[in-house]
């Protein structure tokens, strides 16, 4: 069972370097997170817990079929065997309410171009349309997640 940031169970998770929920209260939305201490002072790090696909779901640079930018938004478009694969793994992980509340319990993914992180994705609902859409990029990153992107896809799949 998970602990909510702010609960007493924090504290523990943290000791057993076990994941715990985060209120994100603005939004209604709770993310797992991982804590852990390191350094003098005992000073906790934290991350948001990932979702890699397995084998079998992943979405690699050969299911691109397009990559478009709208200034701080991203879209991916992808082929029939990508968009069955997408849809496999957001099924899987789309947000589930969390001990019976409203609020819902996220998970997050990367899009990774060779082993670097262009862009990090919530993953709202099943998603069944064969393209992802990642907003709220600044200029700069999401000119970076392109570059990233691109450099990634096969030269004769580039619009």
């Amino acid at each position: 069972m998970l602990a909510l940031a702010g609960d007493k169970g924090v504290e523990a998770k943290i000791k057993d370097n076990a994941p715990f929920l985060h209120d994100v209260t603005e939004v209604n939305q709770k993310w797992i997170v991982y804590g852990r201490k390191s350094g003098p002072g005992g000073r906790v790090n934290y991350f948001l817990l990932l979702r890699e696909p397995s084998e079998d779901s992943k979405v690699t640079e050969a299911h691109l079929k397009r990559v478009y930018r709208g200034g701080a938004i991203l879209l991916l478009d992808l082929n029939d065997e990508g968009k069955k694969r997408l849809h496999e793994f957001t099924k899987k992980h789309a947000p589930v309410s969390a001990e019976g509340k409203k609020d819902k319990v996220y998970s997050f993914s990367a899009i990774a171009a060779g082993n670097q992180v262009a862009a990090i994705w919530a993953i709202f609902e099943a998603n069944d349309s064969g393209r992802i859409k990642i907003a709220g990029l600044n200029q700069a990153a999401a000119g970076t997640a392109l570059w990233l992107i691109d450099q990634a896809m096969p030269a004769a799949k580039k619009p």
